[in-house]
């Protein structure tokens, strides 16, 4: 009977915690997410370098 008046989180806390799991996948996949974007950017931008040095090097190779 006295479960039944018990909210979800006191009852959960009662039994020994909550499943956050899926909340713990979640912040790594944002986490993964953030660190892709930011590889991306860097080769980007390092791409555009390395060209620049490619089209250099052929341009004084005869």
């Amino acid at each position: 009977m006295v479960d039944r008046r018990m909210g979800r989180r006191a009852l959960a806390s009662k039994r020994g915690g909550l499943n956050d799991s899926g909340a713990t996948a979640i912040e790594y996949a944002v986490l993964a997410a953030l660190i892709a974007v930011v590889i991306y950017g860097a080769v980007a931008a390092l791409g555009i370098k390395v060209l620049g040095l490619y089209t250099s090097v052929i341009n004084v190779i005869p």
